[in-house]
């Protein structure tokens, strides 16, 4: 795998949305650019505190792209120097000319930490995004400081599969449109009644997401490096600090396995959030950044 020595950047208008060359306040700074891993160049966004207490990489989940971030990537960067990528076939990054594993996906992921000089880093992972952060820990555990995995899994044998609704929320149907898809598969995957309490949350979801969506071919290509993970047993390995987040009711993560997870990585510590589903980040998102940044002012 090819590293790049530099990235291109060049100031940031999403998902921070920050007028060219200006500053979002005299704390914190943000830039976007591409990173060189190979054939592909990898898109990011970050932002960049006066004085930082540390690094921050930001992985997202299946078919999401960094605008997934958008709210977190400043809440962090106050603090933090705060980066989210999108992967090889995902937003702005180039299409993957072939097939591709997690193990992969991670070795992306190490490229624009070393391209960023980000290391070490804590790392956030969601749900997909997660399997890549635990396999970037193993591979490359000099570039990690700390992990959060949140509504995410290791692929023991012992556990749950999705539920029925959480299946169909994942399967993309050919000849379906993008965004009709969106539409039909987020309420699936939060709580019950989430968006019928909160409707305006999932109109703002499928207008943000279905700017960047992936293409149907890209998204099989990603959902399947889903299968081809290969983490469990070598979680029992990892040994860095490490903070899960789970929904209690998430149908495509049951809770069940969140608990096998803390029990596999050693000294982890497991947070649930009642009446919640797949989607933490939106449907807990003040809980999920309190928890966040307590973790990490103690790592």
């Amino acid at each position: 795998m090819q590293f790049a020595k530099s990235a291109e950047e060049k100031p940031c208008l999403n998902p921070v949305r920050i007028p060219l060359g200006m500053r979002i306040s005299s704390m914190y700074q943000a830039n976007s650019g591409k990173v060189q891993v190979g054939a592909l160049k990898l898109a990011y966004e970050q932002v960049t505190p006066a004085e930082t207490q540390g690094n921050l990489l930001l992985l997202t989940g299946l078919g999401a792209t960094k605008a997934a971030w958008y709210g977190h990537l400043t809440a962090f960067g106050r603090q933090y120097r705060t980066v989210a990528m999108d992967y090889r076939d995902a937003g702005g990054s180039d299409n993957s000319l072939e097939s591709y594993t997690t193990r992969e996906q991670a070795h992306d992921a190490a490229a624009v930490i070393n391209a960023l000089n980000l290391a070490p880093s804590h790392v956030i992972g969601v749900s997909m995004g997660g399997y890549v952060a635990m396999e970037l820990a193993l591979s490359y555990p000099e570039l990690v400081s700390s992990l959060v995995l949140v509504c995410t899994s290791d692929g023991a044998p012992s556990n749950l599969p999705p539920t029925s609704q959480g299946l169909a929320a994942l399967e993309w149907y050919p000849g379906e449109d993008g965004a009709a898809f969106l539409r039909r598969s987020y309420p699936l995957i939060v709580a019950p009644g989430y968006f019928d309490k909160y409707p305006e949350r999932l109109q703002k979801l499928i207008e943000g997401m279905a700017k960047n969506i992936m293409p149907f071919e890209n998204y099989r290509r990603q959902k399947a490096t889903i299968l081809s993970r290969n983490l469990y047993p070598r979680v029992c390995q990892l040994d860095k600090p490490t903070l899960i987040l789970h929904g209690e009711d998430d149908p495509v993560s049951p809770l069940e396995n969140a608990v096998q997870l803390a029990q596999h990585i050693p000294h982890a510590k497991l947070i649930t959030y009642p009446d919640c589903g797949h989607l933490i980040t939106m449907e807990k998102s003040r809980e999920f950044t309190s928890d966040v940044l307590a973790f990490l002012k103690q790592n």
